[in-house]
């Protein structure tokens, strides 16, 4: 199979300089912290929503509102929603975090934004989170948001264009999800647009 990626993208001098300032800062705020598998997970969570580290403690937005699907497992997924009137289409965010750390909860202000930019209804899943969930519990859900929005985003939302997105590990649980609609569900063309960030694919 040939690369799909041109190497030379990946060499330092490809690099931008805002981007490696961004980097370095970046590792001077993280480096210091100390590593969840050591301090556990449930600690680390608790830190960062307290805003222990170089993230402040979340802001919560006052137009969320919080509503469940049912799992795979019989558990229940909430699903945090910040819409603005009449929207044009819905965008599933997954939330970063490393499969460990992060709620669909802690980037309020930034869903707010997305919501009254782009006139989208955002739907943020929050999956189940491992260690204590190992794989696949996280894109089992992810993939139950996603059915639950190509069955119900035009009932709910009066839209049914549908977007997926996430940072980080997010970007990496959309891309998952993605696979899976079309897979499973042959309905990836639903989905009309992603916004991926920095993810490991």
């Amino acid at each position: 199979m040939t690369n799909p990626l041109d190497p030379a993208l990946f060499r330092a001098d490809a690099v931008t300089e805002d981007t490696r300032a961004l980097n370095e800062i970046l590792v001077k705020l993280l480096t210091p912290l100390p590593d969840w598998w050591v301090v556990g997970a449930a600690n680390a969570r608790e830190g960062r929503r307290r805003g222990n580290g170089p993230f402040p403690p979340p802001v919560m937005s006052t137009r969320a509102v919080v509503r469940s699907i049912p799992g795979r497992e019989g558990h229940a997924i909430p699903l945090r929603i910040i819409a603005p009137e009449n929207p044009r289409g819905v965008y599933l965010h997954i939330h970063g975090g490393g499969w460990v750390l992060g709620g669909a909860d802690m980037q309020d202000p930034m869903l707010e934004r997305t919501a009254d930019k782009t006139g989208l209804a955002v739907v943020s899943v929050e999956y189940r989170l491992a260690p204590e969930h190992p794989w696949p519990a996280g894109p089992d859900d992810c993939e139950i948001a996603a059915h639950w929005l190509l069955d119900h985003a035009a009932d709910e939302f009066g839209a049914d264009r549908l977007l997926i997105g996430g940072a980080s590990a997010g970007a990496n649980l959309a891309v998952a999800t993605l696979l899976r609609v079309r897979d499973k569900h042959d309905a990836a063309d639903r989905f009309v647009g992603t916004n991926l960030l920095y993810g490991p694919y």
